[in-house]
């Protein structure tokens, strides 16, 4: 594009550094791991208080394997031999972290978060 000002700064905050310093490329994934935990909050809030904990839970099974099986699809699906099928990208493990956490918050609900942060 221009290699002045403003839009070269950009360009260098968005490769990835091998360990040579901290860009803004390196907060992507914690940031979407952090929208998914804001969302799955209310989401399932309202889940389980209009269709039960039972249609909460389906809802979080469907979704996380959607989104797992949407990765493996992404980074080339089954067209790999088995060894080098991408198992764990990004998009992977933001589907195990709203697995994860969408148990734990179905388990445990406030009881968890009240531990964690007082004033929940």
């Amino acid at each position: 594009m221009s290699d002045r000002g403003i839009i070269r700064t950009l360009a260098e905050q968005l490769p990835h550094e091998d360990w040579e310093g901290f860009r803004f490329y390196d907060l992507i994934f914690p940031l979407f791991v952090f929208i998914v935990g804001v969302s799955l909050v209310f989401s399932l809030s309202k889940s389980i208080e209009t269709a039960g904990k039972a249609a909460a839970l389906g809802r979080i099974f469907r979704r996380s394997t959607l989104l797992f099986a949407l990765a493996i699809i992404y980074s080339g699906g089954f067209s790999h031999d088995w060894p080098d099928i991408r198992l764990l990208g990004v998009l992977n493990r933001i589907a195990l972290c709203y697995l994860f956490a969408g148990l734990i918050f179905c388990f445990f609900g406030s009881k968890a978060c009240s531990q964690f942060a007082p004033h929940c």
